[in-house]
């Protein structure tokens, strides 16, 4: 039977005359016969009339307007309730029929906290009805705000519910999907997504009760942050330098630490909750670590290794004294949860399909379920049950899988949308009842790293104030181009660093780069994960190769004669000359290979010809002369020799009795002044000199006819010299 309502709506023009079954009345009827009995309803309880309320532990009713009958159109008012601190508030629907909108454009309810996290996204249609359990929606803080929203045409039933303050509950996940962080209760299935911005691929998320923020690993940003689980808009990126794949991530309420693995660097590494004071605590013997727990009473880490050699491994929270725990019949153990009452760690081996259980000290193993298709990838557990998020090796739709610990049965989570990736997991830590958290480092009492220790309470590891050291920076490099080229691109070796820890090297160039002509300055910066920075700095000019290679001890020309009077040739060596570059490289295009062999009588010409890397050339050229047969012996005489040589004679007296008469003359002059008679009517002329100056011994020097005498007259001495 269909009835049709004559009752005048306005109507969107593409939409048919509303149509409402018996079926539809009799719901309609039963909602409000329910609804009545979990509230009286009152005026001022509807959403737009609530204004600013308080919420006590009692339950109190709210609406939609006009409430059980349709809610008006044009409507935009916002109810804000508030609540006692350490309480949260918790509405329960009992009914809720809006237009329906992709998108939820035209009617719609938000329910939202001051702080920005959207605990429930714009719905519309009928997303909570009966017979279905009433849903929940807690505030993660004490305060919640309420917004309904209509447009101008086509009304529905709307919604009822109650609100009151509760206690906090400790029982809800925290998921990493696709790309959002969401929050799902443990026992109501309700969820809404923290996501902050430029979050891209989420795979471990935790969360911290004392600070109640929500840490993650984001593989895509290679990043580790967190940000508030209420005030979601304040993200805090920690680290972003050495961060590759981290699968596994895990704060330690009772040190304040945050451990954290990478399946790509084979790493463990640990921070403060503020990110300061970063160390590498495993570095060595780690194929691909994965998820990591901590004890917070004894001080151990746990955590597993599905490289090659599978294993589960216990170390103190230092890093140090690790301890193998199961390393047989283990192949992919990416997940692992601990059980802090049971003193128990529990895992999932994916490629066994099993989940399987072992004490702290490695004994007690046993199989607890096998199963069809685990694909699991994060594994965390309370009271009553283990929750596994599920991540198909294909990369389909994930879920979440739990296994009831009493009942010993399995079942399916919740399947938020389609195609989610469900990847890390946490558990509001430390739910188990009875469990009280101690605190393993005293406010203060460490100025770097404060570590828990089995034999405790801590182990504290000094702040790090050592800056990385370079072994091996070169001052400068210089590169030679060819001529009329503009650039070069530039190579050094592998710069060496050495530090107590990790370190991140960062460069201005990067070697095989391209450098122009002139000078530059290539800057390198390693700074270690305590943010510790040392300096490289190059000079590195390019130049343009103008100059030719050099060529040194160049020969000179050589003679020789051949050895015999029947020889056609003579062996000749010499010393190779060298070669030399500015540029560096520089090789022979022409290189005679004649040294030390036979030259023929006359002369050979010797050339070298160098080039360089750039085409500059030059050369080096010298002679070889072989003349023929030479005996050697007294050289006969000729008659040019023999007109040479009394040519040469004749010369030589001559200039004898020039000398001789000039220093005759010379000495005559000097011994005193002499006196010339002439006499004139004579036929010949005679020249008589007398010296003067002498006393009683008087020498004449006489010429008569072409005769020469020179007397000395006490010894009636006369010499004749003939001559002319």
């Amino acid at each position: 039977m269909v009835i049709y309502f004559s009752m005048m709506r306005k109507l969107r023009s593409s939409k048919a005359p509303i149509l409402l079954s018996t079926n539809k009345m009799i719901f309609t009827l039963v909602l409000l016969f329910f609804a009545a009995q979990q509230t009286e309803f009152s005026i001022a309880e509807d959403v737009c009339s609530i204004g600013e309320v308080t919420a006590t532990t009692e339950m109190r009713p709210i609406y939609s307007p006009n409430f059980p009958n349709d809610y008006p159109n044009n409507v935009d008012c916002i109810a804000t309730i508030t609540s006692a601190e350490n309480t949260v508030i918790e509405i329960e629907f009992y009914s809720f029929q809006l237009e329906y909108s992709e998108d939820c454009v035209y009617d719609s309810l938000t329910i939202t906290s001051e702080a920005g996290a959207i605990l429930l996204h714009p719905s519309c249609g009928t997303k909570f009805h009966w017979p279905h359990y009433p849903d929940k929606i807690v505030s993660i803080e004490n305060d919640m705000t309420i917004k309904f929203t209509t447009d101008s045409n086509i009304s529905d039933l709307g919604f009822n519910a109650t609100f009151r303050a509760v206690q906090p509950s400790p029982h809800f996940l925290v998921m990493a999907e696709n790309s959002t962080i969401r929050v799902t209760y443990r026992y109501n299935g309700h969820n809404f997504a923290v996501t902050p911005s430029d979050i891209t691929d989420p795979l471990a998320v935790d969360y911290d009760p004392r600070t109640k923020y929500i840490f993650y690993s984001d593989r895509g940003t290679k990043t580790i942050g967190k940000f508030h689980a209420e005030r979601h808009s304040f993200q805090d990126v920690l680290h972003s330098e050495k961060i590759a794949e981290p699968l596994g991530l895990r704060i330690d309420s009772s040190s304040q630490l945050l451990y954290w693995t990478d399946a790509e660097l084979g790493t463990i590494s640990v921070s403060n909750l503020d990110g300061k004071h970063r160390n590498t605590l495993i570095k060595t013997e780690l194929g691909k670590p994965g998820a990591i727990v901590t004890e917070p009473y004894e001080g151990y880490i746990y955590f597993t290794d599905w490289g090659t050699h599978a294993k589960i491994e216990r170390a103190d929270g230092d890093g140090t004294n690790r301890l193998i725990l199961v390393d047989t019949l283990i192949v992919e153990p990416r997940s692992l949860a601990i059980d802090l009452k049971e003193r128990a760690l529990y895992w999932i081996d994916d490629s066994q399909n099993t989940l399987e259980r072992v004490n702290y000290d490695g004994t007690g193993r046993n199989k607890l379920e096998s199963f069809t298709q685990m694909d699991a990838f994060a594994l965390v557990l309370d009271d009553d049950a283990f929750f596994w998020s599920v991540l198909p090796s294909n990369e389909s739709t994930g879920f979440i899988q739990f296994y009831d610990r009493k009942l010993k049965t399995n079942g399916y989570g919740i399947l938020w949308g389609d195609n989610k990736l469900y990847k890390g997991l946490s558990l509001r830590p430390y739910t188990q009842s009875g469990v009280i958290i101690p605190d393993t480092c005293p406010t203060a009492s460490c100025s770097g790293l404060c570590l828990p220790k089995p034999n405790g309470p801590y182990k504290c590891l000094p702040e790090d104030v050592i800056p990385p050291v370079f072994q091996n920076c070169p001052n400068a490099i210089s590169v030679w181009v060819a001529p009329g080229k503009s650039s070069s691109l530039v190579y050094w070796d592998e710069i060496l660093l050495k530090d107590d820890e990790d370190f991140i090297v960062s460069s201005s160039h990067l070697s095989g780069s391209e450098f122009s002509l002139g000078p530059d300055i290539v800057s390198i910066v390693a700074k270690d994960l305590a943010g510790n920075e040392a300096w490289c700095n190059i000079s590195v000019t390019v130049y343009e190769d103008i100059f030719p290679p050099t060529i040194s001890s160049c020969s000179d020309d050589i003679h020789v004669s051949v050895s015999s009077a029947d020889a056609t040739g003579q062996v000749v060596a010499w010393t190779e000359p060298e070669l030399s570059d500015n540029a560096g490289e520089a090789s022979w295009l022409v290189r005679p290979t004649s040294s030390g062999t036979e030259f023929p009588i006359g002369s050979t010409q010797i050339t070298y010809v160098a080039i360089d890397q750039f085409g500059n050339q030059a050369r080096c050229s010298f002679s070889v002369i072989v003349s023929g047969y030479s005996q050697k012996g007294p050289t006969p005489l000729t008659l040019p020799l023999i007109l040479s040589i009394g040519g040469l004679l004749l010369v030589l007296g001559l200039v004898a009795v020039i000398v001789k008469s000039v220093f005759v003359y010379k000495r005559s002059r000097q011994n005193g002044s002499l006196n010339r008679n002439q006499t004139a009517d004579s036929a010949s002329i005679d020249h008589t000199y007398i010296d003067t100056t002498s006393t009683g011994k008087t020498p004449v020097l006489s010429v008569s006819e072409g005769s020469v005498h020179y007397i000395i007259p006490e010894s009636h001495y006369s010499h004749q010299i003939e001559g002319n």
